[in-house]
């Protein structure tokens, strides 16, 4: 099967985005009392860069899906992705505890057996994610109904052990998948140049809309998905939860269009160098993605001397 550079080249960007925000996160004066959240550059990235990572890894799942059978997708799926993130986090574990205890601290196991689920989470989710689109492809068909039902029960789901992580995920997978089941690239491919054009004047437009509204409590690191709250027992719908929610989503699906219509005529006229470092870099983005968040866990960029006033983006520190 031939690869898509394109979609590598996407993967290839977007892994730089993460990297990237990852050094402005614990590598700049931005670190401090977490100012990152309020950094215009940071709160951009932030917006999209994962549910775009999500949308092309439910895309190429649909021909995993489509050539192999369910007990070998799912074989595949604990080799690539589940055996990886024990491994990784074992290790890390192992370097960090000594370090611990050689200083004369302490340990907790509880929060060791946490990281197992909650560090590298992004694994997690695709693992999850490609579970329920398996189970649901062979129990319902495919079922758009079905998809969508899981979703919004998804959102009554308690935050906590990377719950809420897969949760935000979850719709960006699937519209990738089925975005490639119903032939969709293709068909957008042969529109018109003006099509085109609207399609990311509109998206552009929402992006900048919600961009411009974008709090720190809309990022799903500070306040989670579970539109169901309990106040002295008594549940009820959180209104408040679900606007985060919708705002989140739609900035990011919105960011996410934006990028990949960007980069399609990009990839027709960027220097062949340039081209094959981003596609490279988007095929190794799984291990890319696993050593940067070893390196934040392992607190190797906040072991890096830095002046106050340093910062990527250009804002500046105390």
């Amino acid at each position: 099967m031939t690869r898509n550079i394109y979609l590598d080249i996407v993967k290839g960007v977007a892994i730089v985005l993460v990297v990237f925000g990852h050094c402005l996160q614990f590598g700049t004066s931005l670190a401090v009392n977490d100012q990152y959240f309020l950094d215009p550059v940071f709160k951009a990235i932030y917006s999209f860069h994962m549910p775009l990572f999500m949308l092309v890894s439910g895309y190429l799942f649909y021909g995993s899906l489509t050539r192999h059978t369910f007990r070998y997708n799912l074989r595949t799926r604990v080799s690539g992705l589940v055996v990886p993130i024990v491994v990784w986090v074992t290790i890390t574990l192992l370097l960090s505890d000594f370090l611990i205890l050689r200083k004369g601290g302490s340990i907790s196991i509880q929060d060791n057996l946490l990281s197992y689920l909650t560090s590298i989470w992004f694994l997690w989710s695709i693992f999850w994610c490609s579970l329920s689109v398996m189970i649901i492809n062979k129990s319902f068909n495919d079922s758009i109904i079905v998809y969508i039902v899981f979703g919004v029960l998804l959102l009554f789901l308690p935050d906590g052990y990377g719950i809420n992580y897969h949760v935000y995920m979850y719709p960006y997978f699937v519209i990738g998948y089925l975005w490639n089941k119903k032939s969709l690239y293709a068909k957008f491919a042969k529109s018109s140049r003006q099509n085109k054009i609207y399609a990311f004047g509109v998206s552009l437009l929402i992006f900048v809309a919600f961009y411009l509204h974008f709090t720190k409590e809309d990022y799903i690191y500070t306040s989670g998905t579970c539109a169901l709250q309990n106040i002295n027992g008594i549940f009820s719908i959180d209104t408040h939860q679900i606007g985060i929610d919708i705002i989140r989503y739609a900035i990011g699906f919105a960011g996410s269009v934006c990028m990949l219509l960007i980069l399609k005529p990009l990839t027709a006229i960027m220097h062949n160098h340039v081209k094959v470092l981003l596609s490279e870099l988007g095929k190794k983005s799984i291990g890319i993605y696993i050593i940067s968040v070893v390196f934040i866990n392992y607190r190797i960029l906040r072991r890096i001397p830095m002046r106050d006033s340093l910062s990527y983006s250009g804002g500046g520190g105390n």
